[in-house]
């Protein structure tokens, strides 16, 4: 079983960050459009670069969306561990 402490989240937190900014830069989008279209809402990324946090359900929802809607030919960044991506998602048909 693994233990998520709330250091363990906050890593996790800025591990969303870097996602977000990666994925912005390449899809061209704002991350107001990615905390709507991950599940979260549009200010999400807003509040945790303010010092916000999050709940790990939604941080897990956000990580899972991330996997499956990351673009093809673009490295995962390094040191964020990666969910595999879900049936049916753009990532697991692009595999």
């Amino acid at each position: 079983m693994r233990v998520f402490t709330k250091t363990t989240l906050v890593l996790g937190e800025k591990h969303l960050l870097v996602l977000c900014d990666a994925y912005c830069r390449t899809m061209r989008t704002s991350e107001l459009t990615i905390g709507q279209r991950a599940g979260t809402d549009s200010r999400f990324f807003r509040r945790l670069r303010g010092g916000g946090s999050c709940t790990l359900r939604v941080y897990r929802r956000a990580l899972q969306w991330f996997s499956d809607n990351w673009p093809c030919g673009v490295a995962w960044p390094a040191g964020i561990p990666r969910p595999k991506p879900s049936p049916g998602s753009l990532a697991r048909k692009a595999a």
